[in-house]
């Protein structure tokens, strides 16, 4: 960490080159640290550690802790707790297989009704999927859900509530948001 600490004050210090091969391999890498990230996430979730730091989850741990807006939180607890129960999805973009961007599609794009089943079809969608761009990622998604929806039973249309958050506010009011 230190070297990375280093390296970064150094690039800071020198401009980065507006180069075209320079911004891709800066883009290439800053996507490495980010499946990096993801993974010690997701292992401070499944070790609750965000309790030592008198969170309640690790959403509140992202927002008090490192400063998130809740939705930012929302989205980057969201995919901890997928890619834990995905780790296939994990391993595609760890890989380079998929990147960042498609994993969040995938992770955005599959009720909670269907995390099960689309861990036990993951090996086959990640290895359609790396072969696509985003924008087919996002189509290839749709029809993934749209498959599983066909076969669901009518009284499972509805996406089940996935949590339910307080958050306190300066003057003293709370405010209860769900999903």
């Amino acid at each position: 960490f230190a070297q990375l600490s280093s390296a970064l004050v150094s690039m800071g210090a020198s401009e980065v080159p507006a180069d075209a091969q320079v911004l891709k391999s800066l883009r290439m890498q800053i996507d490495r640290l980010s499946v990096l990230t993801a993974e010690a996430e997701i292992r401070f979730d499944q070790q609750q550690l965000w309790r030592d730091e008198g969170a309640g989850s690790l959403r509140g741990w992202l927002v008090d802790a490192c400063g998130l807006s809740r939705r930012e939180a929302t989205h980057l607890a969201r995919r901890a707790d997928r890619l834990e129960s995905w780790p296939d999805v994990l391993e595609g973009w760890k890989s380079g297989a998929l990147s960042g961007t498609q994993v969040d599609v995938v992770a955005a794009a599959v009720p909670a009704r269907f995390v099960t089943e689309f861990a036990q079809q993951s090996p086959e969608v990640v290895r359609v999927l790396a072969s696509l761009d985003v924008a087919q990622t996002e189509v290839a998604m749709r029809q993934w859900v749209r498959c599983a929806e066909a076969v669901d039973s009518p009284e499972d249309f509805s996406e089940r509530p996935s949590g339910v958050y307080l958050d306190s506010l300066l003057d003293g009011r709370v405010v209860v948001q769900g999903q």
